[in-house]
Protein backbone atom coordinates (compact mmCIF):
# COMPACT_ATOMS: atom_id res chain seq x y z
CA UNK A 1 0.00 0.00 0.00
CA UNK A 2 1.11 3.33 -0.94
CA UNK A 3 0.63 6.23 1.79
CA UNK A 4 1.85 9.92 1.41
CA UNK A 5 1.55 10.40 5.41
CA UNK A 6 3.93 9.71 8.15
CA UNK A 7 1.93 6.78 8.77
CA UNK A 8 3.24 4.35 6.96
CA UNK A 9 0.77 1.75 7.71
CA UNK A 10 -1.89 3.65 5.92
CA UNK A 11 -4.52 3.26 8.49
CA UNK A 12 -5.54 7.15 9.11
CA UNK A 13 -6.01 7.13 5.42
CA UNK A 14 -9.46 6.96 3.24
CA UNK A 15 -9.29 4.73 -0.21
CA UNK A 16 -6.90 6.62 -2.48
CA UNK A 17 -5.57 9.12 -0.11
CA UNK A 18 -8.98 10.70 0.55
CA UNK A 19 -9.48 12.51 3.62
CA UNK A 20 -8.64 10.85 6.73
CA UNK A 21 -11.19 8.60 8.80
CA UNK A 22 -11.31 9.56 12.40
CA UNK A 23 -13.77 8.31 15.14
CA UNK A 24 -13.85 12.30 16.13
CA UNK A 25 -16.66 12.70 13.30
CA UNK A 26 -18.73 9.65 15.23
CA UNK A 27 -21.36 11.83 17.75
CA UNK A 28 -23.61 8.98 19.61
CA UNK A 29 -26.94 10.04 21.09
CA UNK A 30 -29.60 8.85 22.52
CA UNK A 31 -33.35 9.42 22.24
CA UNK A 32 -36.34 8.97 24.65
CA UNK A 33 -40.29 8.20 24.27
CA UNK A 34 -42.25 8.17 27.64
CA UNK A 35 -44.74 6.16 26.45
CA UNK A 36 -48.16 6.67 28.55
CA UNK A 37 -51.99 5.46 28.02
CA UNK A 38 -51.87 5.81 24.35
CA UNK A 39 -49.06 9.17 24.64
CA UNK A 40 -45.91 9.78 24.24
CA UNK A 41 -43.97 12.80 25.76
CA UNK A 42 -42.24 14.64 23.23
CA UNK A 43 -40.28 18.24 23.13
CA UNK A 44 -40.19 20.98 20.40
CA UNK A 45 -36.46 22.37 20.59
CA UNK A 46 -35.95 26.15 21.95
CA UNK A 47 -34.42 28.14 19.19
CA UNK A 48 -30.71 27.88 19.24
CA UNK A 49 -30.90 24.04 19.95
CA UNK A 50 -30.67 21.48 17.24
CA UNK A 51 -34.01 20.85 15.70
CA UNK A 52 -35.12 24.14 16.68
CA UNK A 53 -38.88 24.41 16.53
CA UNK A 54 -39.32 20.49 15.95
CA UNK A 55 -41.00 18.16 18.10
CA UNK A 56 -38.80 14.98 19.26
CA UNK A 57 -38.15 12.56 21.51
CA UNK A 58 -36.03 14.08 24.55
CA UNK A 59 -32.48 12.70 24.74
CA UNK A 60 -29.15 14.47 23.90
CA UNK A 61 -25.32 13.30 23.46
CA UNK A 62 -23.34 10.67 25.47
CA UNK A 63 -21.11 11.75 27.95
CA UNK A 64 -17.93 9.93 27.61
CA UNK A 65 -18.00 6.34 29.23
CA UNK A 66 -21.68 6.68 29.67
CA UNK A 67 -24.05 3.37 28.46
CA UNK A 68 -26.98 4.29 26.10
CA UNK A 69 -29.41 3.62 29.17
CA UNK A 70 -27.65 5.15 31.43
CA UNK A 71 -27.57 8.58 29.06
CA UNK A 72 -31.19 8.17 28.42
CA UNK A 73 -32.36 8.44 32.13
CA UNK A 74 -29.90 11.35 32.68
CA UNK A 75 -30.95 13.21 29.73
CA UNK A 76 -34.63 12.74 30.50
CA UNK A 77 -34.32 13.73 34.22
CA UNK A 78 -32.56 16.74 32.66
CA UNK A 79 -34.75 18.22 30.05
CA UNK A 80 -37.85 17.01 32.12
CA UNK A 81 -37.59 16.25 35.46
CA UNK A 82 -38.46 12.90 35.18
CA UNK A 83 -36.91 9.50 36.04
CA UNK A 84 -38.14 6.54 33.86
CA UNK A 85 -38.24 3.24 35.77
CA UNK A 86 -37.93 0.73 32.92
CA UNK A 87 -35.80 1.74 29.93
CA UNK A 88 -35.69 -0.44 27.44
CA UNK A 89 -33.69 -0.16 24.30
CA UNK A 90 -35.72 -0.17 21.31
CA UNK A 91 -33.28 0.65 18.29
CA UNK A 92 -30.46 2.49 16.76
CA UNK A 93 -30.50 4.62 13.80
CA UNK A 94 -27.64 6.23 12.38
CA UNK A 95 -27.22 9.07 10.10
CA UNK A 96 -24.46 10.14 8.08
CA UNK A 97 -23.53 13.98 6.53
CA UNK A 98 -20.63 15.68 4.77
CA UNK A 99 -19.06 15.83 8.18
CA UNK A 100 -20.81 13.62 11.04
CA UNK A 101 -21.98 10.24 11.90
CA UNK A 102 -24.45 10.16 14.30
CA UNK A 103 -25.36 6.91 16.41
CA UNK A 104 -28.92 7.42 18.30
CA UNK A 105 -29.77 4.87 20.03
CA UNK A 106 -33.47 4.71 20.86
CA UNK A 107 -35.12 4.38 23.67
CA UNK A 108 -38.67 3.79 25.26
CA UNK A 109 -40.20 3.74 28.83
CA UNK A 110 -43.90 3.25 30.09
CA UNK A 111 -42.92 4.10 33.83
CA UNK A 112 -41.23 6.98 35.43
CA UNK A 113 -41.25 8.87 38.80
CA UNK A 114 -41.26 12.78 39.53
CA UNK A 115 -43.12 16.03 38.82
CA UNK A 116 -42.80 17.24 34.87
CA UNK A 117 -40.90 20.39 34.52
CA UNK A 118 -39.97 22.62 32.25
CA UNK A 119 -36.54 22.89 31.36
CA UNK A 120 -34.73 25.56 28.66
CA UNK A 121 -34.33 22.92 26.37
CA UNK A 122 -37.88 23.27 24.98
CA UNK A 123 -41.62 23.12 25.64
CA UNK A 124 -42.66 19.67 26.73
CA UNK A 125 -45.89 17.89 25.66
CA UNK A 126 -47.81 14.85 25.66
CA UNK A 127 -48.74 13.79 21.95
CA UNK A 128 -51.58 10.85 20.87
CA UNK A 129 -49.14 8.05 19.38
CA UNK A 130 -51.80 7.63 16.32
CA UNK A 131 -51.51 11.26 15.72
CA UNK A 132 -47.70 11.67 15.19
CA UNK A 133 -48.01 10.61 11.57
CA UNK A 134 -49.38 13.76 10.99
CA UNK A 135 -48.16 16.17 13.65
CA UNK A 136 -47.00 19.46 12.19
CA UNK A 137 -43.04 20.00 13.21
CA UNK A 138 -42.16 16.59 13.68
CA UNK A 139 -38.57 16.35 13.37
CA UNK A 140 -38.40 14.60 10.05
CA UNK A 141 -36.49 11.55 11.02
CA UNK A 142 -39.20 11.05 13.13
CA UNK A 143 -41.41 8.92 11.29
CA UNK A 144 -38.78 6.41 10.50
CA UNK A 145 -38.81 4.25 13.47
CA UNK A 146 -41.17 6.16 15.54
CA UNK A 147 -44.07 3.32 14.33
CA UNK A 148 -41.16 0.68 14.73
CA UNK A 149 -40.31 1.38 18.43
CA UNK A 150 -43.85 2.80 19.23
CA UNK A 151 -46.19 -0.05 18.32
CA UNK A 152 -43.64 -3.93 17.42
CA UNK A 153 -42.58 -4.62 20.76
CA UNK A 154 -40.57 -7.59 19.84
CA UNK A 155 -38.49 -6.09 17.12
CA UNK A 156 -35.27 -4.06 17.50
CA UNK A 157 -35.43 -1.21 14.79
CA UNK A 158 -32.22 -0.67 13.00
CA UNK A 159 -31.93 1.69 10.68
CA UNK A 160 -29.25 3.83 8.28
CA UNK A 161 -29.95 7.31 6.41
CA UNK A 162 -26.88 9.28 4.31
CA UNK A 163 -27.93 13.36 4.55
CA UNK A 164 -26.84 15.99 1.73
CA UNK A 165 -27.56 19.44 2.51
CA UNK A 166 -29.66 18.62 5.52
CA UNK A 167 -32.50 16.23 3.54
CA UNK A 168 -32.39 12.58 3.62
CA UNK A 169 -30.96 10.88 -0.13
CA UNK A 170 -30.71 7.50 0.84
CA UNK A 171 -32.10 5.38 3.97
CA UNK A 172 -32.39 1.51 4.52
CA UNK A 173 -34.07 -0.20 7.39
CA UNK A 174 -35.11 -4.05 9.18
CA UNK A 175 -38.10 -3.13 8.93
CA UNK A 176 -38.73 -2.93 4.80
CA UNK A 177 -38.36 -6.02 2.89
Amino acid sequence: MTSTSSDPSGLNQGPKGSTKVSLDIVIPYCLVYLNSRGKVLLIKKSEGRSHAGEWIGLGGKLEPGEDPVSAAVREFREESGLTIADPQLRGTFIWIDEVHCGIVHIVTATKWTGTLTDSEEGELQWHRIEDLGTLPGLASHQPLFLDAVMLDCDRFYSGAAVVREYKMVEYADNQSP
